[in-house]
């Protein structure tokens, strides 16, 4: 697994690796102040990556602007 983001605070990172061309692996370790740590593991297909990213993409850019 391949770390792919991870924030100076450490509360969460992501790590991945390719099944194959199609398929990938990512873990989302997120760990809140006194929440504990919490655990994704996830097989996505290229088309669930593509589409993750878009709606995130819209998320950001509907973010207040003041």
């Amino acid at each position: 697994m391949k770390n792919i983001a991870s924030n100076e605070s450490q509360s969460f990172d992501i790590t991945g690796a390719w099944i194959n061309k199609e398929q990938c692996h990512l873990t989302f370790h997120l760990n809140e102040d006194g929440a504990g740590d919490t655990e994704i593991d996830y097989k996505f297909d290229l088309y669930d990556l593509v589409f993750l990213r878009d709606v995130l993409s819209e998320f950001i850019d509907s973010s207040p602007k003041e």
